[in-house]
């Protein structure tokens, strides 16, 4: 999961810089500049299902482990819309 996170993010901070050095304001605006089909982004979904079971399963031993998953899925879900890295998380309970 540690791997999957640090892609993510990475991703994510990529994208934005190459958003932001194009004077967009998001991946919207940005592929309406690309006239290009390879210049233009795409959108990525990311589905973490069961994230309830995932803490659950987890527990008081990584805590700290847990910190860090929320974190970056907090980082994704707040900036990743404007880059097109779209999160959803399904839970059960």
């Amino acid at each position: 999961w540690q791997m999957e996170l640090e892609n993510i993010k990475e991703l994510l901070s990529e994208r934005m810089k190459l958003i932001a050095a194009s004077k967009c304001k998001d991946i919207t605006d940005y592929n309406k500049k690309k006239f290009e089909a390879k210049e233009k982004l795409d959108r990525k979904l990311i589905i973490v299902d069961e994230a309830s079971e995932l803490s659950q399963k987890m527990g008081d031993s990584n805590a700290e482990d847990l910190k860090k998953i929320n974190k970056a899925l907090s980082k994704i879900a707040r900036m990743g819309r404007a880059c097109g890295i779209h999160l959803v998380i399904g839970t059960q309970s």
